[in-house]
């Protein structure tokens, strides 16, 4: 895994090792410059990442006066920044593009160091191509500057340090980088779940690699775990110590849980939404495509290799081209024309497996060269975070959606694989095989252009602008949606009927508006999706309502095809007690478009509340 394949020798070797950084840094601006504005969805989900830690850093706390189903950290930290730089979407946004950057930059260093610039770079331009500034659904959220869940990318953030710290105990224990990397690992766990399990898991397989090269004495391997613990739990402590002076010890301690309180205390994870997002719903309809792209993807790839091995054996230049231009013309016939030829979802899981093993068997089989030890270390490392994070998609693997990072390291190392471990292996064992790494490049680049136009596409139906100046955002027009001219005519409503002090709940979802209207929701509850009435009940959060009696509520369309249920308040199980509540204490206001939660058309109701109510 070097670059030696390249033979680049001067200027060249020169403009490798800065070329591929500029070039990374220009796509990123003009990926910034391109989708500027335009990253989040105008009422789903993320309303919640701005309105949470606006109410924090307004004097509220969390736990006791919101109610969140995630660890502490990543609210505290954006309502900091709002607190430091003022209550702005902007704030968020260049705080974020700075995380983006740093997570780019840590990929582009893992990689490198693992094997060479060149897959670092082509690393670097995927990640921000495909996930970064991913807009591949009509919803946003999906990105990495206006995520749906900030726990998610600082998960990220977290776990590339924890992966870069190890690495540093490669020759020999460092116990600083340890105690840092347990400390990264702590801070995971103040956010969501699925990132910290992964995270562990490759920490885990590092510690172990690590020790079994350098075999240090039984006692300093016991003094090094004992140190990542320690450092691990000192973030959850600090979190417990702040959130006690808030609340009783038990709540408090619940709070720092986040979602391991919610995993052990509800049912949520065998809802239907769930269980359809793992694939667990029908299991074996979902896991017999993934083998069948798996074997497809295998062979795709075989068929690389003997074309680039018959290519690197001829003579001529024109002949090896021929060869290769006859396969990518073949490819191209049989390719369907909306799938990528590399860069798919559903052969993830097991391709993750695949190359995992081919690193462990290549570190069993290596036992002297150290530097070569490190290298596939660090990518094991890589491998056991990427297929752990698969874990809440395992059967369900899409690059979109969730997949902007939970699918995210495990393409970043089908790359990896591609374009520098196997060009390497098939280096040591065939001679140079400089024409399978070209013709995995060009594969590659392709798909990533092919993905690219589907975010291409999105952005550029964004074009009518909701929200004042830092807290703007580009949506689409009501050609294509009517949710963003609704929600800027409700806007200029409420600033202009309702009395300044008024405050209202926004139901089904919709906690943006209260956000930019700067009106807060006078209950704790933000979203009432089928989750969140499962775990709080909806007897406690309909005597919320009533002792709170919020002055407005406003009723906002909602599908929940997804969640398997009908519309909110027409169920039973699902929102009628307060809805049946809100009727009798609310009257119609305002209407815009069609009437909210009866069909398919979308509509914003405005009720106010009875004067006797």
């Amino acid at each position: 895994m070097t670059e030696a394949s390249f033979n680049l020798k001067g200027p060249r070797r020169y403009f490798l090792r800065w070329g591929g950084p500029a070039l990374i840094a220009l796509i990123f601006l003009a990926l910034t410059v391109f989708t500027w504005r335009k990253w989040p969805d105008i009422l789903v989900d993320f309303g919640t990442e701005l309105y949470v830690p606006w109410q924090l850093a307004s004097g509220k706390v969390l736990y006791r006066d919101l109610a969140y189903l995630h660890g502490p950290l990543s609210p505290y930290l954006n309502a900091l920044l709002f607190r430091m730089f003022g209550v702005s979407l902007s704030t968020l946004i260049f705080a974020n593009l700075l995380i983006l950057g740093l997570i780019t930059g840590m990929i582009y260093f893992i990689i490198k160091k693992s094997g060479d610039r060149f897959t670092a770079t082509l690393s670097g331009i995927v990640f921000l191509c495909v996930f970064g500034f991913a807009h591949l659904s009509r919803i946003g959220n999906y990105n990495y500057i206006c995520p749906y869940s900030f726990e998610l990318t600082h998960g990220v953030l977290f776990a590339l340090l924890v992966i870069i710290f190890l690495s540093r105990s490669m020759d020999r224990l460092r116990y600083g980088s340890i105690f840092l990397a347990g400390l990264g690992s702590g801070l995971a766990f103040l956010g969501k779940i699925e990132v910290f399990f992964a995270i562990i898991t490759a920490a885990a397989v590092g510690m172990a690699l690590i020790c079994s090269s350098s075999k240090p004495a039984a006692r300093k391997i016991l003094l090094a775990v004992l140190i990542f613990g320690a450092a691990l739990l000192i973030p959850p402590a600090l979190g417990f110590a702040y959130l006690s002076t808030k609340m009783p010890a038990a709540q408090a301690l619940k709070g720092v849980g986040g979602g391991w309180t919610v995993l052990v205390t509800s049912n949520l994870a065998y809802t239907a939404f769930h269980q359809q997002g793992l694939g667990f719903d029908q299991p074996w309809r979902h896991l017999l495509p993934i083998i069948r792209q798996f074997i497809g993807l295998t062979l795709f790839v075989g068929a690389m290799v003997v074309v680039s091995h018959i290519s690197q054996g001829s003579r001529g230049l024109k002949t090896k081209i021929g060869v290769l231009a006859v396969f990518l013309g073949g490819a191209l016939i049989i390719k369907k024309p909306w799938v990528p030829w590399l860069l798919m979802a559903g052969p993830l899981p097991l391709m993750t497996l695949s190359i995992g093993a081919i690193i462990l068997a290549l570190l069993i089989k290596e036992r002297t060269d150290q530097e070569v030890r490190a290298k596939l270390t660090l990518l094991a490392m890589w491998a056991a975070f990427a297929f752990m994070l698969l874990g809440k998609i395992i059967l369900m693997p899409r690059l979109g959606h969730y997949g902007f990072v939970l699918a995210m390291p495990a393409t970043i190392l089908l790359v990896a694989a591609l374009v520098g471990l196997g060009p390497e292996v098939l280096r040591k064992h065939y001679g140079r095989d400089d024409w399978f790494r070209l013709l995995a490049t060009v594969i590659l680049v392709v798909d990533v252009l092919f993905i690219l136009r589907v975010s291409y596409h999105n952005y550029s139906e964004r074009d009518f602008r909701v929200g004042d100046r830092g807290d703007a955002i580009i949506t689409y027009g009501p050609r294509l949606d009517p949710r963003g001219l609704a929600v800027a005519q409700l806007l200029k409503h409420i600033d202009s009927s309702f009395p300044p002090a008024a405050n209202f709940v926004v139901l089904r979802t919709g906690v943006m508006i209260n956000y930019l209207a700067r009106r807060p929701n006078p209950t704790p509850y933000l979203q009432f999706t089928p989750g969140e009435m499962e775990i709080y009940g909806e007897e406690v959060i309909l005597d919320s309502f009533r002792n709170q009696r919020p002055d407005y509520v406003i009723m906002v369309h909602m599908d929940e095809t997804e969640h398997n249920v009908g519309f909110f308040g027409t169920e039973p199980n699902y929102g009628k007690k307060i809805m049946d509540w809100v009727k009798a204490h609310y009257l119609p206001d305002w209407l815009i478009l069609d009437e909210p939660l009866k069909d398919g058309r979308f509509g914003i109701k405005v009720l106010k509340r009875k004067e006797s109510g």
